[in-house]
């Protein structure tokens, strides 16, 4: 059974760096759609990836139908809506019955929410998964995106962990913590991939002037960063059976 799996939250909050590790984790495998007109975080990063033909939401919403979740007939799908998308979505699976039209052709819907110490990204949320009661949904906790003082850090996660909303999602579905990797940034304005990264020692990433970008050490971070995803994530099915 294939997967159709929304990545839902506020902009900013990790959306397309998960999206971009699991271009990396599964490659082919898995049809990685970039649904967001505006920031494009996924589609900057990698020629390759579907990228919405429109920016009005009737028009992203018919593009889905039409063009997205056809394409589970043979692989699963991850879909990187961008930030602020969690009425669209609330409108595909309540006027476009998303999740009992999936069901119906054998693809389980599954949502991926990513929270960060902002409590405000709590009511979109929580509106996408009532919208879908019946979907499987995982709650994760970006800690990467809080303050790098730990002090602070641990002060944000405990007003977000304290949150009653927030308490009643992670008892329900349980919480996963997206790991922390103070060199992601270093990657983020330049069109580096991570599979890039596999062969530094032979073809280190540079920028357009040819200078190299990051060095030895944040390439071993990073890719320290991107083993801990992997198990971090190991759980959560993106795949699928045939």
């Amino acid at each position: 059974m294939k997967k159709f799996t929304f990545l839902v939250g506020k902009g900013d909050c990790g959306k397309s760096v998960f999206a971009r590790h699991a271009i990396w984790k599964y490659g082919d495998r898995l049809n990685v759609v970039d649904g967001d007109p505006s920031n494009s975080g996924v589609f900057r990063f990698h020629d390759n990836v579907v990228h919405v033909p429109c920016s009005s939401e009737d028009a992203i919403i018919s593009w889905i139908k039409k063009e997205v979740w056809p394409t589970t007939t043979n692989r699963s799908v991850l879909l990187d809506l961008g930030g602020g998308k969690d009425a669209l979505i609330q409108r595909l699976a309540v006027e476009g019955r998303f999740y009992e039209m999936s069901k119906k052709r054998g693809i389980d819907v599954q949502t991926i929410c990513i929270l960060t110490d902002n409590s405000e990204g709590l009511g979109p949320v929580t509106g996408v998964i009532n919208s879908m009661p019946s979907a499987k949904h995982y709650i994760v906790l970006n800690v990467g995106k809080l303050d790098s003082n730990i002090e602070i850090r641990e002060q944000s996660l405990h007003g977000m962990k304290s949150h009653k909303k927030f308490k009643e999602l992670s008892e329900k579905y349980g919480c996963i913590e997206m790991p922390k990797c103070e060199y992601l940034m270093d990657l983020h304005v330049p069109r580096i991939t991570f599979s890039a990264l596999d062969n530094y020692e032979t073809s280190a990433p540079v920028d357009e002037s040819g200078k190299v970008i990051i060095g030895p050490w944040e390439v071993e971070t990073i890719r320290l960063w991107l083993d801990e995803m992997s198990s971090t994530f190991s759980s959560v099915d993106l795949i699928g059976t045939d």
